[in-house]
């Protein structure tokens, strides 16, 4: 095995261990900080690609695992969208309904 292959396998299980995490904590509602996910995984693709092809080969179902991971933290991210915007939804009609409610004088004291 070579050394870049060896590489290539350990920075596959440090990916997939860092989109587990994430989507952990995108399910319980945490904040998951993904914003070099995207440089990671474009440099594992640079460097299995550089692999010769029997050993890149051996790295598919790992790399099919990796995007069957991010394929989950997509959706979990997807599901925790809809839940905000369904929480701010509900906020800014209660607030709409405060500020509708609180204008308006009460009807005895109109008539005063």
């Amino acid at each position: 095995m070579s050394g870049t292959l060896r590489q290539a396998e350990g920075e596959l299980e440090r990916l997939l261990a860092a989109v587990a995490r994430a989507k952990t904590a995108v399910v319980e509602g945490e904040i998951a900080d993904v914003a070099d996910l995207q440089q990671r995984v474009d440099g594992l693709c640079e460097r299995v690609d550089a692999l010769p092809v029997e050993d890149a080969r051996t790295v598919v179902p790992a790399m099919r695992a990796l995007l069957d991971e991010i394929g989950q933290l997509t959706e979990a991210v997807q599901r925790q969208l809809a839940e905000l915007r369904r929480q701010l939804d509900e906020a800014s009609a209660r607030r709409r309904a405060t500020a509708a409610y609180g204008r308006a004088a009460p009807p005895d004291e109109e008539r005063e």
